[in-house]
C-alpha cells in the first residue's frame, strides 16, 4: 500500500520507511450451547450423529499473525517548486533548486529564502552584477564587488553567509530569524518594504504548482 505525502522538510529526494503492521494473535472460543428445558423426570441427552458420543463445547478459531509490510513513499518537492518558479519566468537560476535546497538544509536556513533573494535582486539572474569583478553573483552580494566561479558556489556561500556559519558574517547574521536576515541585507533605510517583498517572493515560491508524478 502506497501513500505519498509532500513535505517541507529535510529530506531526500524521495524517502522509503517500511512499516510494520501486526494483527493480534487471538484465540476465541465459540461455545455451543445445549438448552435444557424443565420437563418432569429425567431428561436423556443423546449426542449428535458423527460427534462419537461427545458434545462438542467449544469451537477453537486460530487467527495466525498477519504481517504487513507497508511502504510510505515521501516525495520532496522543495527543490522541483524552486525550479518551476524560476523556469515559468524563463530564468537563468531554473535547473539550481537541488543546490538551493541542499545548501539551506546544511545551514538550518528556510529553503525559500536565498531563492527568493535572488529573484528581488536581480530578477533569478537576468539582471546580474555587470562588473567582471563579481562574475555568477545573481544576489548583489557585497554590493556586486565579489564574484563566484559559478552559480551553484554562489548558492552554497551566500546560504552559508546568511545562515551565520561564516566566520566573517557570523555577527551580522547568526542567531536571525529570516525577517531580521532581510533587515540586515538591506536595512528598511535603504529600501523601506524589502523584507516584506522578498517573504512574499518566498511565499509565492512554496505555492508554486508542480507535477508531483514527473518529479
Amino acid at each position: 500500500m502506497f501513500s505519498t505525502t509532500k513535505f517541507d522538510g529535510a529530506q531526500p529526494l524521495i524517502m522509503k520507511k517500511n512499516t510494520l503492521v501486526r494483527y493480534v494473535h487471538s484465540l476465541l472460543f465459540i461455545p455451543l450451547v445445549t438448552t435444557m428445558f424443565a420437563t418432569p423426570g429425567p431428561v436423556k441427552q443423546t449426542a449428535p450423529t458423527g460427534f462419537a458420543n461427545s458434545f462438542v463445547t467449544s469451537l477453537q478459531i486460530n487467527n495466525s499473525i498477519a504481517m504487513a509490510d507497508i511502504t510510505e513513499v515521501v516525495v520532496d518537492t522543495r527543490a522541483d517548486r524552486i525550479d518551476e518558479y524560476f523556469a515559468s519566468r524563463g530564468l537563468p537560476l531554473a535547473g539550481h533548486g537541488k543546490t538551493f535546497v541542499k545548501a539551506a538544509d546544511e545551514n538550518d536556513l528556510d529553503w525559500r529564502l536565498v531563492a527568493a533573494i535572488a529573484m528581488r535582486e536581480t530578477t533569478g539572474g537576468k539582471f546580474m552584477c555587470k562588473s567582471p569583478k563579481a562574475p555568477n553573483n545573481p544576489f548583489g552580494w557585497g554590493s556586486c564587488k565579489f564574484g563566484f566561479e559559478s552559480l551553484d558556489q554562489s548558492i552554497e556561500k551566500v546560504t552559508q553567509h546568511l545562515a551565520g556559519n561564516h566566520p566573517n558574517t557570523d555577527h551580522y547574521y547568526g542567531g536571525k530569524d529570516v525577517k531580521g536576515i532581510l533587515q540586515t541585507y538591506n536595512p528598511p533605510t535603504v529600501v523601506e518594504k524589502y523584507a516584506d517583498q522578498v517573504m512574499k517572493i518566498m511565499e509565492d515560491i512554496e505555492n508554486t504548482s508542480i507535477d508531483v508524478a514527473t518529479s
